[in-house]
């Protein structure tokens, strides 16, 4: 069970859950929605990502400004797991943030997104 504290922080005792060398247990948020260029899972971030601090689709500040300031339980770089990978029957054929106005190429995108993965 995960619930939202009062300062915006995830709180969940997922670590209790896990089962050495059979099952780990992770807590993670869901950025971006399909319509607005896919969406991806951030994993292990206490802090919730607010639309007022990172807009919906904007993966170039989630990317490049929050994720980098928000660090996963471990103090480590956020893992980062994309939903949908490919164009290839992806609705509306969007692929994540690749666009003129956003992450670039698909080279720009494999770099930027690289530390996460």
């Amino acid at each position: 069970m995960a619930f939202l504290s009062s300062t915006g922080a995830w709180r969940c005792p997922v670590v209790g859950f896990t089962v050495n060398g059979t099952f780990v247990a992770l807590y993670g948020q869901e950025f971006s929605s399909i319509g607005a260029g896919n969406h991806a899972n951030v994993l292990e971030v206490g802090d919730v990502i607010m639309t007022s601090d990172v807009p919906n689709g904007n993966w170039s500040a989630l990317v490049n400004t929050w994720l980098p300031n928000h660090l996963d339980s471990q103090g480590q770089t956020a893992l980062f797991l994309l939903n949908h990978p490919a164009t290839s029957n992806s609705p509306n054929s969007f692929e994540y943030g690749i666009d003129a106005n956003d992450l670039g190429d698909e080279a720009g995108l494999r770099a930027m997104l690289d530390p996460h993965a």
